[in-house]
């Protein structure tokens, strides 16, 4: 049996075989890819003005729960040109990235192989 320790795949019998941790980090990669899609997205529509789209209501109504603690400390702003600049939003990307980072991390350490010496 040989193992990428990068990637969690394990050569075993003739054939591939994901590790459970490996799965745990490629489902924590998808959900924090979703994520900072819909915050950016979020982010966009903010931008140019969008607030009336039914598909503008669906990601400020899902991306709420994200961002509140943020909009309730940080105050938004404009660019030079008028336009506004949901700050939280971008602020809340940054946290959920350094969050994302460390989870991955984490996960990756925990399912490592531990090699001992005899």
């Amino acid at each position: 049996m040989v193992q990428d320790t990068e990637t969690g795949l394990v050569f075993d019998g003739g054939g591939f075989v994901r590790q459970p941790f490996a799965l745990r980090v490629a489902q924590a990669n998808a959900l924090f890819g979703a994520l900072y899609l819909l915050l950016a997205t979020r982010l966009v529509l903010t931008y140019v003005g969008v607030d009336a789209a039914s598909f503008a209501v669906w990601v400020r109504h899902v991306t709420a729960p994200f961002v509140l603690p943020l909009v309730q400390l940080v105050s938004d702003g404009t660019d030079p040109a008028g336009h506004p600049i949901a700050w939280s939003i971008v602020i809340a990307l940054v946290v959920y990235g350094i969050v994302h980072g460390l989870l991955v991390r984490t996960l990756r350490a925990i399912g490592r192989p531990h090699f001992e010496m005899d």
